[in-house]
């Protein structure tokens, strides 16, 4: 999940880092923070990223409200949570389709409660399947039948229990498209569905199908801690 915070004042950033490192833990969840001290920051390089972006009221620059209209012009999306200690401004909120409003200071309750609302939201529009248009054909590929994922040169060949596809593309347009809960990269060359994944052994991953990929020495701890959350998720 990408969460963006926007929040001038550094004693309520530091609570939010406290408790988004708690509720990975405690959920097993693998969350990406961005953090903002102002709304210009987050819209100069806005590419609609971001799964939920908790929005401060009370900014500088631009207040919280103006920056929500801002982002609802390009991106009708992403989930917005207000945050602030001015209640007056709730109805205000809605008119850009926010999700919630969470009042100062916000405690871990509050914080838990919210979140699991927000996966909730993010489960029902989550989709789980990719799409291709390969000359003029439309593929519907279920990710839970994509073994891994690879690029050669500037094409793409996606793997899958029944036929391989391949197109030019990068690898990063399909890791933007995929659940990344449920996959990893395990080099810069391949993406690996985690569900396929048999043993690993040393730099060496392999899959159920007997395919072997390399691990490389700087992709081997994050491709690891990927692999254990995923289980610790499997086995809830």
């Amino acid at each position: 999940m990408k969460v963006a915070i926007i929040e001038d004042n550094q004693e309520a950033l530091d609570y939010y880092l406290k408790y988004i490192n708690r509720y990975q833990k405690e959920e097993k969840v693998k969350i990406e923070l961005f953090t903002y001290e102002n709304g210009a920051d987050l819209l100069k390089d806005y590419n609609k990223d971001f799964h939920v972006i908790f929005l401060d009221i009370g900014l500088p620059i631009m207040n919280g409200l103006e920056v929500a209209n801002k982002i609802r012009e390009v991106d009708e999306s992403v989930l917005i949570v207000f945050v602030t200690n001015l209640p007056q401004y709730a109805i205000e909120g809605y008119k850009v389709n926010a999700l919630d409003f969470l009042l100062k200071p916000v405690t871990y309750s509050d914080f838990q409660i919210e979140m699991k609302k927000i996966e909730r939201n993010l489960k029902l529009k989550k989709k789980n399947y990719l799409v291709l248009n390969l000359k003029g054909i439309v593929h519907k590929i279920p990710f839970t039948s994509i073994i891994y994922v690879e690029i050669i040169h500037h094409d793409i060949v996606i793997h899958t229990d029944s036929n391989d596809y391949k197109f030019r593309g990068s690898l990063k347009s399909i890791e933007e498209n995929l659940d990344m809960q449920l996959f990893s990269r395990c080099n810069n060359c391949y993406l690996v569905n985690l569900n396929y994944v048999e043993s690993i052994d040393k730099n060496i991953v392999i899959l159920t199908n007997n395919k072997e990929l390399l691990i490389s020495r700087n992709r081997r701890k994050p491709f690891l801690d990927d692999f254990t959350v995923f289980l610790n998720m499997d086995v809830e």
